[in-house]
C-alpha cells in the first residue's frame, strides 16, 4: 500500500515499516493463510476498509484442481460521467468490483490477471493534463515525464473505492505493455532512434520502469523472491 507519510502499516495482524521511493512511501505486509475479513491500520489507526464497505478478505490460490481466472487489459482512466462513458465505454474493472461488492458477479475468481496498459502515460485524462500543466511547461507536453507524475497517474487510476476493494480482495497479478511507457514502445529501430533523439525520453523510460516495479511488479513476487530483490534490499 502507499501512505502519505512514513510509518508502520498493519495488515491482518502483520506489521511492516514503510520504505520510500522519490518521496513516496510504501509498505508490503506478507500475510499468510486465509482471512475472511481483515483491516489495515496506519500508525495504529484503521484506514481500511472504508465505512460502509464489505470486508476485504485474503484467500490463497487453490493448492490443486482447476483455478478460476478473470483477466483484462488496456484500462484508461477517465471520469465515469455520461460523456466519458460514450467515448471510453464503461469501466469494466470498476463495475466488476462493484458487482462482487454487491454479492453478484457469479462465482468469484481465484486470480485476477491484468495483462498490460494499466495506465496510459501517453494518453492522459483532462484532469491529469491539468495537473502536469500546473507543475511544468516543458516537453513532453500532455504526457508523463517523471516518477512524480507516474505516481499521480497511478493514484488517479486506482483510487476508485470499488477498484481498491477489488484489488484488496481478489489476488491480482499484473504486467505492463507499451502504453505504460508509450505507444509502440521499442517496436522498431526507427522508433527507438526517434525517441532517443528527444531530451526527455531517457528520464521517462527510467521513471516508467521504476513505477512499474513499485506499483505492479512487487505485488507479483512471492515473499522469498521479493526479499532477494536487490533494489528492495537497498
Amino acid at each position: 500500500m502507499e501512505t502519505s507519510e512514513p510509518g508502520s502499516v498493519e495488515v491482518a495482524g502483520v506489521t511492516a515499516a514503510t520504505f520510500t521511493v522519490h518521496g513516496h512511501h510504501y509498505a508490503i505486509a506478507d500475510v499468510t493463510g486465509a482471512h475472511d475479513s481483515y483491516s489495515v491500520l496506519l500508525n495504529g489507526e484503521r484506514v481500511w476498509p472504508l465505512e460502509g464497505m464489505p470486508p476485504s478478505r485474503i484467500r490463497p490460490l487453490p493448492a490443486e484442481g482447476p483455478s478460476r481466472l478473470a483477466f483484462g487489459s488496456c484500462r484508461t482512466s477517465a471520469p465515469h460521467d455520461a460523456a466519458n462513458v460514450r467515448t471510453h465505454g464503461e469501466d469494466v474493472l470498476r463495475s466488476y468490483g462493484r458487482s462482487l461488492m454487491d454479492g453478484g458477479g457469479g462465482e468469484w475468481p481465484d486470480l485476477l490477471i491484468l495483462l498490460g496498459d494499466q495506465v496510459y502515460a501517453d494518453n492522459l485524462s483532462p484532469e491529469m493534463k491539468e495537473y502536469i500543466a500546473g507543475r511544468r511547461d516543458t516537453e513532453p507536453q500532455a504526457e508523463i515525464a517523471d516518477f512524480e507524475e507516474y505516481a499521480e497517474l497511478y493514484r488517479r487510476s486506482w483510487t476508485d473505492p470499488e477498484l481498491r476493494w477489488l484489488l484488496s480482495t481478489v489476488p491480482t497479478a499484473m504486467i505492463f505493455d507499451d502504453h505504460d511507457l508509450r505507444d509502440d514502445w521499442n517496436t522498431s529501430a526507427s522508433w527507438r532512434e526517434k525517441m532517443a533523439s528527444t531530451s526527455w525520453w531517457q528520464r521517462r523510460v527510467v521513471a516508467g520502469l521504476g513505477a512499474y516495479w513499485v506499483y505492479q511488479h512487487l505485488g507479483n513476487l512471492p515473499p522469498d523472491e521479493r526479499e532477494a530483490d536487490p533494489l528492495l534490499r537497498e
